[in-house]
């Protein structure tokens, strides 16, 4: 525990990234540098979505850096984060249709951030009923709200490095 708590002893080549700052500048986040990110994703395209009762389509590029303005997290950080719960190919819980174990089928819901899909039962029903009882009904408000859930309880807490997801040194408790 000591030995991985010193944060000097990460201070190489890999083990640098994790004290890189997590928050939002607008002066060095592009949206080119999220499309560099995602570019052999599913998310390297145009989605169409309702949102408000207006037809919407754009990048999943410009939603991520939506969500980071509004939930001052890095873009980078959060087209990671997708990427590292759904995966490069993207997964059910934001296809937008799953029929879980049980029969239950799951219409436009989205969780790109898998609140919820603890491993009982049916991992991906979990994350889905959560996307159900918050209103993620499409991609776009699934991000926004997914990222600034994530936000809150990380970067906007203090805890703006992974290093600081790890080990919570600036917790208030």
């Amino acid at each position: 525990l000591k030995y991985y708590s010193d944060p000097r002893n990460f201070l190489n080549e890999s083990g640098i990234f994790q004290f890189l700052e997590m928050t939002y500048n607008a002066n060095s986040q592009t949206e080119e540098g999220v499309k560099g990110i995602i570019a052999s994703t599913f998310m390297n395209t145009n989605v169409t979505f309702d949102l408000n009762g207006t037809q919407c389509t754009m990048p999943y590029s410009g939603i991520i850096m939506e969500a980071a303005k509004q939930s001052k997290m890095s873009p980078y950080s959060i087209a990671i984060k997708i990427i590292q719960e759904v995966g490069r190919n993207g997964s059910a819980s934001v296809s937008g249709h799953y029929v879980a174990k049980n029969g239950t089928v799951y219409d436009n819901y989205y969780n790109f951030f898998n609140y919820g899909a603890y491993d009982t039962g049916d991992a991906i029903a979990n994350g889905l009923e959560y996307a159900k009882a918050n209103g993620w009904t499409n991609q776009y408000i699934s991000i926004i709200e997914g990222a600034k859930k994530m936000a809150n309880s990380y970067t906007n807490a203090g805890q703006n490095t992974a290093y600081f997801y790890k080990w919570d040194v600036v917790g208030t408790e």
